[in-house]
């Protein structure tokens, strides 16, 4: 195995791993079976015969992750169908959980329309620099750091600064 192809995966681990996380998670709906479907993602990268590099590492390791959570989730249907009885299967099912929703209740956008007003409420009243400090954490998905940096603060002035912002925002919409 060549030392590229370690230090490929290292920075493939650096700045990917959240996604490919994320990626499995989606699939599987558990943590651990996510972690293990990207550990088997790098260590099908690190048998030197597995990646030829014809594609980007990243492409190569979302393809394996997204295969190997697929393969669990059916090898996981399949134990689960056999295990249970027809009896069960058939009492289980029912027609709302085959059809979802398109669309929420009437009471339900009352309450999403009520709580969306009061947030905006309570961020107009709030002060500018911890609504641009929490905006841009949440909304924007900025880094501490980069919102330190944009402000001209320290990072613990951004982190106090979301942290009461945020118990504002709770404060005004329970």
């Amino acid at each position: 195995m060549t030392d590229c192809i370690r230090t490929q995966l290292a920075a493939a681990y650096k700045n990917n791993h959240r996604q490919l996380y994320f990626t499995a998670y989606k699939i599987v709906r558990d943590a651990e079976a996510a972690r293990d479907c990207v550990a088997s993602a790098y260590c099908k990268a690190l048998r030197s015969d597995s990646f030829k590099g014809d594609s980007s590492l990243y492409t190569y390791l979302y393809t394996v992750t997204k295969n190997k959570a697929l393969d669990h989730v059916r090898s996981h249907r399949v134990k689960h169908r056999a295990s249970v009885a027809p009896a069960d299967c058939e009492s289980v099912w029912v027609p709302a959980d085959i059809v979802p929703r398109a669309y929420p209740g009437p009471l339900q956008a009352l309450l999403t329309k009520e709580k969306a007003q009061r947030t905006r409420r309570a961020l107009a009243k709030m002060s500018a620099s911890k609504r641009d400090a929490v905006l841009l954490y949440v909304v924007d998905g900025w880094k501490y750091k980069d919102i330190a940096e944009c402000e001209g603060v320290a990072i613990g002035t951004v982190m106090s600064r979301i942290n009461h912002a945020r118990a504002e925002l709770k404060a005004a919409v329970c």
